[in-house]
């Protein structure tokens, strides 16, 4: 499976368990732990289309991925700021979801991560043919 099948069936899986009649407090904190994961993976893949090697950093993964994609992507005006802030936001709700239990979700949150998560994801696919 690559990143970006990845992405598009974490989309599609996250969409179909939030209508599952189960405690939403536990299906928002999965699917925004999911999505943020197929954002994620998707930055790695831009960095690697880049030249960059993801796969063999060892520290700060996460940080050092926002950080590589703004230098070479946002700065060089290949990807917008808000698809950033869209990977960024997703990371901080990602926190959130597994971190902080006694912070709940609500359902404009969960809007949110859907919508910025389709955002990045549009763009990513519209970059990808031109690296």
């Amino acid at each position: 499976m690559d990143e970006i099948e990845f992405a598009e069936e974490v989309l599609v899986a996250a969409e179909k368990i939030r209508k599952l009649p189960l405690n939403q407090e536990i299906v928002s904190r999965f699917i925004v732990s999911k999505l943020y994961y197929g954002a994620h993976h998707l930055g790695r893949l831009l960095l690697k289309k880049h030249g960059e090697h993801p796969d063999l950093w060892l520290n700060n993964v996460h940080i050092r991925t926002l950080r590589e994609l703004k230098k070479k992507f946002v700065d060089t005006g290949l990807l917008s700021l808000r698809a950033h802030t869209a990977l960024r936001t997703l990371r901080f709700k990602r926190i959130k979801a597994d971190y902080f239990l006694g912070k709940p979700f609500q359902t404009e949150e969960i809007d949110k991560v859907f919508r910025i998560y389709r955002e990045f994801l549009n763009e990513v696919r519209l970059l990808l043919p031109s690296l």
